[in-house]
């Protein structure tokens, strides 16, 4: 829209639309009836008008937003007068020009531009013997009047008021404003309870006669007036939709999992006073204060349906505009009024600053008659219980099997409001629609007039603002990653100053789904939260005809870690004591391939995904699987001091192996032993990938993020260590593993250490944790923990000599190749040359044969040969690296 943002839209006002002028016939919620000049009617959504390339407001009709505090009498009777001389400077007819008639010349826009029509304008107004009209005048009216409507053209004079009590002693008006604002309880006092305490305070004024005492309508006028209220009334009733919104926070109940019956979420409602319509609605954990802020503000002035795309650029590719979108888009309110309940809560400043600055008036609950908040309770207790029920319903059984995650829960509120509540009968007086929807559409068709969306520019100044570079798996955002092909380009900016180049990213702290990161000066993209950092799809099975036992692979860490990023969180469905609480755990572990029986006639591409993950059976690894498992059991039954391991060793050598198979037989044990957990196997585990550089806070936001606790704010390390044990506590967390462990850091300004929050966490829960790094275990151990001969067994693992282990491992793999040609014992006969090129490194000897195997499907040749595995490339060997086996 080039012309100015209009806060409302009603019946009268002209929009050009594929450039014809339109009026506004009759509205009906988003629904606009546009009438041209010759008869013709059209239907058109108010959000895609203003948002369109393909349309602008022209004018406002004869009740503009804020009609209803005009002057009234001659000042009013200038200012429409202006207002048809500006509508025709800006359309090129007057307001009463009858239909199909054309511009004068010298106001056709076609024609003439708007510079030449304000000065023809002027020249008219100067012949007719008006003086003082010159073209300048003309067009600060017509800035006015685009920006303010017929408000703007009414003389700034007419619209003064006094001051509250001007006319008054202030001795008596200073006496009053203490005594309404010193009420204890919400309500009102009554005048002449008023009057009673104004006679007891200034008893000595009086009886000397230095004050007077008002007359009561006097004093009722003036306790109106500082109390910011019109008198009271028990018949109210709210016509205009968005005149009051009311910030009620309310308990989900029935979610359990709780001592005493106490809620575990709670749900903040921005309910519409007059349509019943919830603008928002926001979940939180039911134990922390609601946190409140502008981009609460931002949620409840654009539709939901538009909020993602709300700040981008508009499409503006040629043709006509868009059609009319369905009935049951989410309703445009805009509030005038906003009540709320704490004034204390935190963000409530930074929220009535931006109410401030939005022309939105704040109340305090206290301040609204008891039948209205009783109302509005009513409403909202209704509106949780509805929203419980839901949750428990099929459409919720992913949230609730998962323990009730807020961001799960958040989506499937947002989904509540717009699908259920908005098309749910209400109970209502006699007359009024039964749904909020019909409500809202039936207020705005009676009053004429619909609110509109706030600018896109004012919305993105409400939401959160931070700066962030884009790295290699996109932009990091308070633990959640976001990532899109349009950062590609932007992943190599360098900063004037050095370094990465720093870019701007809102977003919004009520909805982590996506944000928005500037691009250019005026670009904004919207960056959705990378899939994988979410939920990772599963790896695609290979059809099978038995199953079998799977062995422990080695080598697969690196082509496994590279589909699923670090932290990368699977649901995995817990048993045992979790899954009698319907929790399913977040772990950061990809899926291992898993051993199936397959045969050479398969497709090629079948083979080829099999053969990408050939596993390997390594001696070591199996001995370290085992050796976790049997630490597992001792902690599991021990009454003392707990145990942990340290799986340590050069890397490729199968650390990372281990732990995820350990991983494996640990939250699905009925795989390997085959038959159903017993009901007190506690059988979920959580495998942890550090970080470069990691600090205390790190490990346990890790820690958390992988258990789907939703960390907001900025907690203390204490009651970080504290929500993340009570979390493992409740999910029956059995195995801890954490990879990488020489990227543990204990900064030095710090007063906790690494080994503090993990000696803490063994001393507290039943777990075995389980340690896998690069370098001396000596140097591991003192960073894991303070008390490392005590807590943890070291296990080594190496590369394989040249012997009997080396050839079994050959034969393994061979047994497991579905080459078409492949000859029997090829693989243990290269064992020599196989060790020298691999080193005995099991990583370097996996990366060689599953390489060869692809290779010679693809051309077709289907047998591995003494040429094809010398001339290979593999990668450098280097002992010193940093990477996990």
């Amino acid at each position: 829209m080039d012309a100015a943002w209009p806060d409302r839209i009603g019946t009268g006002d002209r929009v050009r639309l594929d450039g014809r002028v339109y009026t506004v016939g009759e509205l009906q919620g988003r629904r606009l009836t546009l009438v041209d000049s010759s008869g013709v009617t059209r239907q058109m959504d108010l959000v895609a008008l203003l948002r369109g390339c393909h349309g602008e407001v022209l004018q406002d009709g004869d009740a503009p937003a804020g009609s209803d505090e005009l002057p009234s009498g001659d000042a009013l009777g200038r200012a429409r007068w202006w207002q048809r001389h500006v509508v025709e400077v800006l359309t090129g007819l007057t307001p009463d020009a009858p239909p199909g008639t054309q511009p004068r010349p010298a106001f056709d826009p076609a024609h003439r531009s708007l510079a030449e029509r304000e000065e023809a304008k002027a020249r008219e107004l100067t012949e007719s013997g008006m003086r003082g009209t010159s073209a300048r005048t003309v067009r600060r009216k017509r800035q006015r009047y685009q920006t303010l409507g017929l408000a703007g053209l009414v003389d700034g004079r007419a619209g003064r008021r006094e001051a509250p009590g001007v006319r008054l002693d202030p001795r008596v008006v200073d006496a009053v404003r203490e005594i309404i604002h010193s009420q204890p309880r919400p309500g009102r006092l009554s005048a002449e309870r008023v009057r009673a305490r104004l006679l007891d305070r200034l008893a000595a004024p009086l009886a000397d006669g230095e004050v007077s005492v008002p007359s009561r309508s006097a004093l009722r006028r003036l306790c109106a007036e500082l109390d910011g209220r019109p008198p009271q009334s028990a018949t109210t009733t709210l016509t205009q939709v968005g005149e009051r919104v009311h910030l009620y926070v309310v308990p989900v109940p029935a979610l359990g999992d709780q001592p005493h019956g106490e809620p575990r979420l709670r749900v903040l409602f921005a309910l519409d006073e007059a349509s019943g319509v919830l603008l928002t609605a926001v979940v939180g954990d039911a134990h922390d204060r609601t946190v409140y802020g502008p981009a609460l503000l931002a949620r409840m002035c654009v539709p939901a349906d538009q909020r993602t795309n709300w700040i981008t650029p508009p499409s503006t590719a040629p043709g006509p505009a868009p059609p009319y979108p369905p009935v049951s888009s989410p309703p445009v309110i805009r509030p005038r009024t906003l009540v709320v309940d704490h004034a204390s809560a935190p963000g409530m400043g930074a929220l009535r600053a931006a109410c401030a600055r939005s022309g939105v008036r704040v109340q305090y609950a206290r301040q609204a008659p008891t039948h209205e908040r009783g109302r509005v309770e009513h409403v909202t207790a209704t509106a949780a219980g509805r929203f419980a029920a839901y949750l428990f319903s099929p459409a919720g059984q992913p949230a609730r099997a998962a323990g009730w995650p807020i961001e799960r829960v958040q989506e499937l509120l947002d989904t509540w409001v717009e699908d259920c509540w908005l098309h749910t009968p209400l109970p209502t007086r006699a007359g009024f629609p039964q749904t909020p929807l019909e409500r809202y559409e039936e207020l705005t068709a009676h009053t004429g007039r619909v609110p509109t969306p706030i600018p896109p520019e004012e919305f993105r100044h409400l939401l959160n603002s931070c700066w962030r570079v884009v790295g290699p798996g996109g932009v990091r955002l308070g633990g959640h990653f976001y990532d899109a092909p349009a950062l590609h380009l932007m992943r190599r900016l360098v900063s004037p100053h050095g370094g990465r180049q720093p870019l701007q990213v809102r977003w919004d702290p009520y909805d982590l789904r996506q944000v928005w990161l500037r691009a250019d000066e005026d670009e904004w993209l919207v960056v959705p939260a990378a899939p994988s950092r979410i939920r990772p799809p599963a790896r695609p099975s290979i059809p099978s005809t038995r199953t079998e036992k799977q062995p422990s692979t080695c080598g697969n860490a690196a082509p496994a870690m590279a589909s699923s990023p670090v932290g990368a969180a699977t649901f995995v469905q817990a048993s045992g004591p979790a899954a009698a609480r319907g929790v399913v755990e977040r772990t950061g572990v990809p899926r291992l391939p898993v051993v199936q029986q397959i045969h050479a006639h398969e497709a090629p591409d079948v083979r080829l995904a099999y053969h990408a993950r050939l596993p390997l059976s390594v001696p070591e690894v199996s001995f370290a699987v085992d050796r976790i498992e049997d630490v597992r059991l001792l902690n599991q039954h021990a009454d003392g001091a707990r145990y942990g391991l340290l799986l340590h060793g050069p890397s490729g050598t199968g650390k990372t192996t281990a732990m995820l198979e350990s991983w494996r037989s640990c939250t699905a044990p009925h795989d390997r032993q085959g038959d159903e957990p017993t009901a007190g196997t506690a059988t979920a585990g959580l495998y942890v990938r550090l970080p470069p550089a990691t600090s205390p806070r790190l490990l346990l936001v890790e820690l958390a993020r992988s258990l789907g606790v939703t960390l907001r704010g900025s907690p203390t390390t204490a009651a970080l260590t504290d929500r993340v044990a009570t979390a493992m506590a409740d999910a029956g967390t059995a195995l801890v593993l954490i990879d990488e462990a020489h990227h543990l850091h204990s900064p030095g300004w710090s007063a906790s250490t690494v080994a503090d929050v993990v000696d803490y966490l063994c001393d507290r829960l039943p777990a075995t944790f389980v340690f896998a790094g690069i370098g001396d275990p000596d140097y591991l151990a003192a960073r894991a923990t303070n008390a490392p001969h005590r807590r943890l067994v070291p296990v080594h693992l190496s590369d394989m000599p040249l012997g009997e282990d080396w050839q079994q491992v050959l034969s393994a793999a061979e047994a497991a190749l579905r080459l078409r040609a492949h000859a029997d014992g090829t693989l243990p006969g290269l064992a020599d040359l196989l060790h020298e090129r691999t080193g005995g490194n099991a990583g370097r000897l996996a990366f060689l044969l599953r390489s060869a195997a692809v290779r010679v499907i693809k051309d077709g040749s289907e047998k591995l040969t003494a040429p094809l595995l010398a001339g290979l490339q593999l990668p450098r060997c280097d002992k010193a690296s940093t990477a996990a086996g």
